[in-house]
């Protein structure tokens, strides 16, 4: 075994370094690039596949806005054989605050890594839009509201939105990694060993 190190901490500063090792971090994942932009997407829920680069607890869905205008509903499906199949979680109606990426809580979905899933949105006024690139999506014909189960709609490889989703994942702890807290003679203090 080799020692790294020994530093002399307070127990309040080694407390702290433990709970580092097991915070969260919030891990972004994007569609495409979104380089072009338009409006006239109301009426129709547009659907584009993402892979999940880790597993964790999901917070949010976000579309890349190109044209600012009402109100979006933002959406994640499973996928089953390359299709949107089940509906795992939606946000409710948010207004569009301005341009660029504008995210909604969606919450009560848990990620797994490398799995493949389906981001949708809808909006509620024509002259908003989103970016996009051309690459395969879904869609389906739908009046603006809450998202149907499954989703059934049809293939297309125009108009694919730029979208992403955040969630929180746990910190990986290095490996392999040991820490040996040996007290010292003053009971408010302590040695902090890393044995690797």
């Amino acid at each position: 075994m080799k020692h790294s190190g020994a530093v002399r901490l307070s127990l309040t500063t080694a407390i702290f370094f433990l709970l580092i090792l097991s915070t969260v971090k919030a891990i972004t994942d994007e569609t495409g690039t979104g380089t072009t932009g338009d409006i006239g997407f109301q009426g129709t829920i547009y659907a584009r596949q993402i892979t999940a680069s880790a597993s964790g607890a999901l917070e949010t869905v976000g579309l890349d806005i190109h044209a600012a205008a009402g109100n979006m509903r933002l959406a994640i499906y499973s996928d089953v054989g390359g299709v949107p199949t089940a509906l795992l979680g939606e946000s409710a109606s948010t207004a569009i605050a301005g341009t660029g990426f504008q995210d909604a809580a969606v919450t009560g979905v848990s990620i797994v890594a490398t799995a493949q899933y389906w981001l949708a949105f809808q909006l509620d006024n024509s002259g908003a839009g989103p970016h996009y690139d051309n690459a395969a999506k879904y869609e389906k014909n739908q009046a603006y509201g809450a998202y149907p189960n499954p989703l059934q709609g049809s293939s297309s490889s125009n108009y694919s939105p730029h979208m992403r989703m955040t969630y929180t994942a746990a910190a990986p702890t290095p490996i392999p990694i040991n820490i040996m807290l040996n007290w010292l003679k003053n009971k408010d203090k302590i040695w902090c060993v890393l044995i690797r």
